[in-house]
């Protein structure tokens, strides 16, 4: 007895002393509240009377549906042993009600509480002169005793007017075995319409649980994975995908054993981790520690992170350990193909890769290697000691104020979090590279003439040219990114852990609080040579219909086949405006286009009210027509250049305005032979306009007949729009000569 007293002391204090940075939790040891039906899983053992257990389940004489009965005879159980030898502040609680229960020595009920070779017992005497004292559980009044020990006797009186109906016991945290606690109850009352009632035994303490993975299960005071408040020990190989994401106070992996954080888990760690193992976090995998002092011993553990890259392609990298020198983390690329920012310049200059390491929270610019002769996706690899905690980098103004920063952390981090932290000195805006396009000799970056990044401000995010991919607040483990300083000079931004998190980001190289109250929407510009460029207008709280720094972006440049807002004659591809939509707002749009062509404005998503019921209607001026976008998209025909008054954005149709439908049954422009047949089977046509796609009058006649006829050779092929009026109405429609 004595070895096993002294294991459980030894491991006690082992587990004390590893958790100098995890605070103790109150857990519960021990709990009897005797719900479950079956008496075999109650963990009573019957001394004396009926081994049938009795039960009670009378409305406000049970906590829950039913309680332990002592009626019309002698019961002697034991519940426990236990062993709180590990924990201090312990406590034994129970609850109890009389029945009909007299001051007769033939009605009473004992506890009995055993600590080693201490005992205490306690008596509940009924004080009450007279017959049949009964009260329940509607008011607890909890009755508090210190075990003394050495069978002492604490005497508990109950009356009408001390209705206690519960009992707690407090240990002292020394002096006391803890290692073999045991309750006994002895209860006995002498006719069958009188009772004890006992529910809600409990044994709690205040203990830090260690928690060992062997490599099938875990084992500690219980089988369950451990908790925050937990130590957990990697003592066989474990996989988050296959054994599921851990939570604990602080983590350690044994020599020779791995831990794997697969992609789409975590290891979430309120404080220290020590690796005397092998620890890999997997691409889209989060490990996370949570106190800005936390700290990492051991082996150095290897961070992944996948990128989709053809052989010139370039992608924005900060790295989320420490020390990773550039070179050996980009082997294959050239060494004149790594690049870090001037601000003042708006260009990359070659830093020289391997006298270098990756500085936390600095971005870079690395070139895909030499060997990617197609478009490869590949894993590529961090080793070192996690970065965590307090991380600042300087940020400088000389010129535009834009600076490459990263994500320094092995796990996403939360832009809204960052910005808070960083809202004095950066605008709230970040743009992303995504080498969606042709690269330059040089990327360059507000002096760069292509469309390649995607941004994100308080309104939302908005893809680059030919990507559907929005950026959200999520910024994930080894992304690179941009960010503009608001005044001229050099200051330091801040990460720390309050930023970390593990919902699911998007990684380029290739949601707010606030968002319940967003409505917005996403207009996409396709070119003849299919490329495509997305804008992103929002209505949103915080937001203003003028300039709003922290809501609205410009464009690093005027670049080719750009679609864009105009405000205060200003460019934007992201438009913050006001909450609260009014349906007279108008929204002019801008367009630069490469080449003479056929384009096309859509919507890409909707959002709020927009997917609701707000229609949104495209006008073109050129053309004095109007139509309703969230039907189907507008083609046309433009010159190459630098357009800024042909479209804008209502969001009513105007009475004089006509409206391209393409869908009116009543209206039907077919081909007959050598002819075009314009026909309204309801009423006459009066006027007929037929226009080019540029926008050019070809032919007016007023045929005043339900047919009107065109001959097709006066026109050459492609899209010719008829606008077509009747009594009540003026339609345009499209219609294709081939």
């Amino acid at each position: 007895m004595k070895k096993i007293l002294l294991s459980f002391l030894m491991i006690g204090m082992a587990i004390l002393s590893q958790a100098q940075t995890c605070a103790p939790s109150q857990k519960l040891m021990f709990f009897q509240d005797f719900e479950i039906s079956t008496s075999s899983t109650l963990h009573e053992t019957v001394n004396k009377g009926p081994a049938a257990i009795s039960y009670y389940t009378v409305p406000g004489y049970t906590i829950g549906a039913r309680s332990r009965a002592i009626s019309n005879n002698l019961v002697d159980v034991d519940y426990g042993p236990v062993n709180a030898s590990f924990a201090t502040n312990v406590k034994i609680s129970f609850s109890f009600a009389p029945i009909k229960i007299d001051d007769n020595p033939n009605d009473y009920l004992y506890f009995w509480i055993h600590a080693g070779a201490s005992a205490q017992k306690i008596i509940i005497k009924n004080e009450k002169k007279s017959k049949d004292l009964s009260y329940n559980f509607s008011e607890t009044i909890q009755k508090n005793l210190s075990f003394i020990g050495n069978n002492t006797t604490d005497i508990v009186s109950i009356s009408d007017a001390n209705k206690v109906n519960k009992i707690e016991i407090s240990f002292p945290n020394t002096e006391v075995d803890l290692s073999q606690l045991k309750i006994n109850v002895t209860g006995q009352n002498n006719n069958k319409d009188k009772y004890w009632i006992i529910d809600d035994i409990k044994i709690i303490g205040d203990f830090i649980d260690t928690k060992t993975w062997n490599g099938t299960s875990w084992a500690g005071q219980n089988n369950n994975p451990p908790t925050s408040s937990e130590i957990a020990i990697i003592n066989g190989n474990y996989n988050t995908k296959t054994n599921g994401d851990i939570s604990a106070c602080k983590c350690t992996v044994n020599a020779s054993k791995s831990l794997t954080i697969a992609a789409d888990s975590n290891v979430i760690l309120e404080n220290d981790l020590i690796n005397d193992g092998i620890i890999t976090v997997e691409s889209d995998g989060n490990l996370i520690q949570k106190n800005n002092i936390a700290t990492f011993t051991g082996n150095n553990i290897t961070v992944k992170r996948k990128a989709t890259m053809k052989r010139t392609d370039y992608t924005y990298w900060g790295a989320p350990v420490a020390a990773q020198n550039l070179k050996s983390f980009a082997q294959n690329s050239q060494n004149n193909r790594f690049y870090t920012y001037n601000e003042t310049t708006d260009l990359f200059v070659n830093i020289e890769p391997t006298t270098n390491s990756f500085i936390p929270a600095k971005g870079y610019a690395i070139r895909a290697p030499t060997n990617y002769s197609t478009e490869t996706t590949a894993d590529w690899v961090f080793t070192g000691v996690p970065n965590n905690g307090v991380k600042t980098i300087a940020i400088h103004k000389n010129g535009n104020g834009f600076n490459l920063i990263s994500n320094p952390y092995p796990s996403n981090i939360y832009y809204t979090e960052f910005y808070k932290a960083n809202s004095t000195i950066i605008s709230d805006k970040a743009y992303f590279w995504t080498n969606q396009n042709t690269n330059p000799p040089q990327q360059q970056g507000s002096s760069y003439n292509g469309n390649n990044y995607a941004t994100y401000t308080k309104a939302g995010g908005s893809p680059s040219t030919n990507s559907k991919i929005i950026p959200t607040e999520t910024i994930t483990v080894g992304q690179g990114f941009i960010v503009q300083k608001k005044s001229p000079g050099t200051e330091n931004i801040i990460f720390n852990n309050s930023m970390r998190t593990h919902t699911k980001g998007q990684f380029f190289n290739a949601r707010s609080a606030k968002k319940a109250t967003t409505s917005r929407y996403w207009l996409k510009l396709t070119t003849p040579a299919k490329n495509f460029n997305t804008i992103l207008v929002a209505y949103t709280e915080g937001a203003t219909n003028g300039i709003d720094e922290d809501y609205d972006a410009e464009p690093l440049s005027l670049s080719s086949d750009l679609l864009y807002t105009i405000q205060d004659d200003k460019n934007f591809i992201i438009q913050g405006r006001d909450v609260n939509f009014d349906i007279n707002d108008r929204i002019a749009l801008g367009t630069n286009f490469f080449e003479p062509g056929n384009y096309e404005i859509s919507i890409l998503q909707l959002e709020g009210i927009f997917s609701d019921a707000q229609e949104i209607y495209l006008k073109d001026k050129q053309l004095n027509t109007t139509i309703k976008l969230t039907e189907t998209p507008y083609q046309f025909y433009s010159e190459a250049g630098n357009i800024t008054n042909r479209f804008e954005i209502i969001y009513a149709p105007e009475s004089v305005l006509s409206t391209i439908n393409a869908n009116a049954k009543d209206l039907l422009i077919y081909e007959n032979n050598s002819q075009i047949i314009i026909e309204n089977k309801e009423q006459k046509i009066t006027e007929i306009e037929v226009y080019d796609i540029s926008g050019r009058l070809l032919i007016s006649e007023k045929p005043n007949n339900y047919k009107a006829f065109q001959n097709k050779n006066l026109f050459q092929k492609g899209i010719l729009i008829f606008k077509i009026k009747t009594k009540d109405k003026i339609t345009s429609k499209k219609f294709l000569v081939k």
